[in-house]
């Protein structure tokens, strides 16, 4: 069996005059994933070499590996069974919420 992958990644900045309060992140992935934030491995999904598994998504508390200003989230999802198809489908995806303090 063959694995396909999908790599995103975004940068963010954050005010520095605010605290951050909470922050997480919803990933919902078909067949699993890495998450990387700031250069921490925050998620890593058993590997499921099964290409029916789905993982209709789970919420992470990833407040502690953010920082106020530049934020890197990287996200590489997996797919088992070979390239994407109707017999074979794929996908990612990924939401991130953060509340911050009022304005000092």
């Amino acid at each position: 069996m063959s694995a396909e992958n999908a790599v995103i990644s975004t940068r963010f900045s954050l005010s520095q005059r605010r605290a951050i309060l909470a922050a997480t992140l919803f990933l919902s992935v078909d067949n699993f994933a890495v998450v990387i934030i700031n250069g921490v491995p925050v998620v890593y999904d058993a590997p499921q070499n099964t290409p029916s598994f789905y993982n209709t998504g789970r919420t992470f508390d990833v407040r502690r590996f953010l920082r106020r200003g530049r934020n890197d989230i990287v996200i590489i999802a997996f797919n088992f069974g070979g390239p994407r198809s109707d017999a074979n489908p794929a996908g990612v995806a990924a939401r991130l919420d953060i509340r911050l303090s009022s304005l000092q």
